[in-house]
């Protein structure tokens, strides 16, 4: 059986995806209109296209915010990671996916990137396919930009309104059920403005429903992307409610869940190729802060062999699968500490913070396997906004 560090051997898991698109890799932070939000991720804007380039494959293209370093371009060569890039942006006060909304000049690069490179040829799929960090209404309308501007078809992970919905936290609670998921304790939550007086009283409301159960609750917004969706609260801080809600991009929906003390929370990463065949390519466990926003990861995880939970993956993969979705799917569990029980939190139809870690490792697996030096068997990774930190044994 192959092993994780076999299944990799470019930044994409190449020797499964066969016959794919071309990807055009815009890997930007979560994307808002926000000026109040956008300004806590300043310092992350210009670095986070960055971290694509590890992904990227030889055919592939990554768009940046800013001009690469050479000192980092080449070591990245050495560990045979040099995909094409190209940079595209003009200031990094606004994200990158907002910036090619508003510039009429950048795709013109783009279209010389297409004309230089043939299409892959493979029945029934696009020859381009935009990979976006977050799945948002901003990069849902950057699709069918790049569409109108270089008349090339372009897909999503699959159709984008499709894709749009998949990701939506509430739609996966309810679609869970249906597959007999066991939701977390919760309150759906939905107002017409977020920022309103009554969106505060509503989901306050919910709170004190919903607070008794575990002393804390988990807020999460029903389509934020990056960990910026969430808080925990854990007593009567009306106003930590009000500076969030204030600071958080949505919809107007929201769910209000019990907070579950948890043992682990694993992160499984999947990648679904283009003929509909899912494969595992490896299981991390989630590093969490104390509001349970993802601070890093590491591998092996504490569930590498928990069949119940793998069990439960290759469910939710097939739901996304006949669904029409492709590419790297990665869902979130948590494992409760009083009981054991497997509940699912939430799927992501891209690539996740730990895709990044797990490409430089296997990277520098291929490279020592090359060198006949003996692979790492161990990661762990601490999140910044340039790259991953991360170490090894």
């Amino acid at each position: 059986m192959a092993t994780a560090v076999d299944k990799y051997t470019d930044g994409l898991p190449v020797n499964l995806r066969g016959p794919s698109p071309r990807q055009l890799f815009v890997h930007d932070t979560a994307v808002t209109r926000d000026p109040g939000f956008m300004g806590v991720l300043a310092d992350a804007q210009q670095y986070f296209p960055e971290r694509a380039l590890w992904l990227a494959g030889p055919q592939d293209l990554v768009l940046l915010a800013q001009p690469l370093e050479p000192a980092y371009a080449s070591y990245l060569a050495t560990l045979n990671c040099a995909p094409r890039y190209q940079s595209v942006a003009s200031t990094t006060d606004t994200p990158l996916t907002l910036q090619l909304l508003q510039d009429a000049d950048w795709h013109l690069p783009l279209r010389d990137w297409l004309k230089q490179t043939s299409p892959v040829a493979n029945a029934g799929t696009s020859a381009l396919q935009l990979n976006t960090y977050c799945t948002t209404a901003e990069s849902i309308e950057l699709a069918d930009h790049i569409a109108h501007l270089t008349a090339y078809p372009i897909t999503t992970s699959g159709d984008p309104e499709t894709t749009y919905q998949a990701n939506q936290k509430i739609y996966q609670r309810q679609e869970m059920g249906q597959l007999g998921f066991e939701p977390i304790p919760g309150k759906i939550v939905q107002v017409d403005e977020p920022t309103s007086a009554l969106a505060l009283n509503s989901l306050w409301q919910a709170v004190c429903d919903i607070i008794p159960q575990t002393g804390s609750v988990m807020i999460r917004s029903n389509y934020a992307s990056g960990g910026g969706g969430n808080i925990r609260l854990s007593g009567c801080d009306q106003h930590k409610l009000s500076s969030w809600l204030k600071n958080t991009p949505g919809d107007g929906k929201y769910l209000v869940e019990a907070y579950l003390p948890s043992t682990t929370s694993p992160n499984l990463q999947y990648w679904v190729d283009h003929q509909g065949v899912s494969h595992h390519i490896l299981t991390t466990d989630q590093r969490m802060s104390d509001d349970l926003l993802s601070v890093g990861s590491r591998y092996p995880g504490a569930n590498q062999d928990n069949q119940d939970l793998h069990a439960a993956g290759n469910q939710v993969v097939q739901w996304l699968r006949d669904q029409g979705l492709r590419g790297m799917i990665g869902l979130d569990f948590l494992c409760d500490q009083h009981t054991g029980a497997q509940h699912f939190v939430e799927a992501n139809v891209r690539f996740n913070g730990s895709s990044y870690a797990s490409a430089i490792w296997f990277r520098i697996n291929a490279e020592r396997r090359r060198l006949r030096q003996d692979s790492l068997g161990f990661w762990q990774s601490r999140r910044y906004s340039h790259c991953p930190a991360i170490s090894f044994a």
